[in-house]
């Protein structure tokens, strides 16, 4: 996602961070994911991709805008808030996602299929 190249170069340029505490304000992003990735894969098996997928790009867009509107100037504690929504929301995303490719294909096709989906 683009938020992983120019929320660094924001808050590096604009905010006078150094690359380090740039770096840093990714970090609740990468944690939700790894954290959330298997807990949302069962919740897909229960709920159905549809509905995480719906949740997962809702609050991708409200994370964005969040960022958009309050991390130019603003504390890194508050762009972090925004990088975590962005992670969970991808979270929330990314495994039903592929759950639903992954079932839209033949099986002979699912390996041909997931390069291109993930390519």
């Amino acid at each position: 996602f683009a938020v992983l190249v120019f929320v660094p170069l924001l808050v590096i340029e604009v905010n006078g961070l150094s690359s380090g505490q740039a770096g840093m304000i990714l970090l609740p992003g990468g944690v939700a994911v790894a954290i959330l990735s298997p807990f949302v894969g069962r919740l897909s098996d229960r709920f159905g991709d549809k509905r995480l997928i719906i949740t997962g790009m809702t609050l991708m867009g409200l994370s964005t805008l969040f960022l958009s509107t309050y991390a130019s100037g603003a504390s890194p504690l508050l762009v972090s808030v925004g990088v975590l929504g962005v992670g969970i929301a991808f979270a929330f995303t990314n495994s039903p996602a592929n759950n639903a490719a992954v079932s839209a294909l033949d099986a002979d096709k699912v390996g041909v299929g997931m390069g291109i989906f993930q390519g």
